[in-house]
């Protein structure tokens, strides 16, 4: 049952592309999602509701992987959507991915250590000033050290800037 969870998920965020990444995908499936800032739960009560949309029932913590998928289609259809795009889900997927810096770690890339290491640096909000390294990059100074607020509100300030 978990792995029909996990292709489930990778449905959700598919894009065609030459590199593969199910190798760091099935490591952000493989890690807990432990958030430290106390409104982040939100984030884990969105990775239990995309079980229940999906059918599922695990008895385990919320991954990493669902989190961001959960995060990503909360995007798409409470802030994002338009039919003039389509759903755009798996876009918002891959830009947070790209933030976080795995896109280095394609299936003939991969490096379990280094991968480890950035999503140990996201859950402990030790990425830059800038949103570097975690799920969303700025280009300008955000309203607060994105370090210090919750998901939700780098997801909004990252969307005020680029749309």
């Amino acid at each position: 049952m978990r792995l029909n969870y996990f292709r489930e998920l990778l449905k959700i965020i598919d894009r065609t592309s030459v590199k593969t990444y199910k190798k760091t995908l099935r490591r952000l499936f493989d890690t807990p999602f432990e958030y430290t800032m106390y409104m982040d739960k939100n984030r884990y009560l969105d990775g239990e509701s995309l079980r229940a949309r999906l059918g599922y029932d695990l008895d385990e913590d919320v991954s990493v992987l669902e989190m961001m998928v959960a995060l990503a289609l909360r995007m798409e259809e409470d802030i994002m959507t338009d039919p003039k795009y389509g759903d755009r889900t798996s876009q918002w997927f891959w830009k947070m991915f790209n933030s976080l810096g795995l896109n280095r770690y394609d299936d003939d890339n991969y490096n379990e250590r280094d991968v480890d290491d950035i999503i140990d640096d996201f859950l402990d909000h030790k990425y830059k000033s800038n949103g570097k390294g975690g799920l969303f990059t700025f280009n300008k100074k955000p309203l607060r050290d994105p370090r210090e607020v919750e998901i939700w509100d780098q997801m909004q300030w990252w969307v005020s800037e680029y749309y």
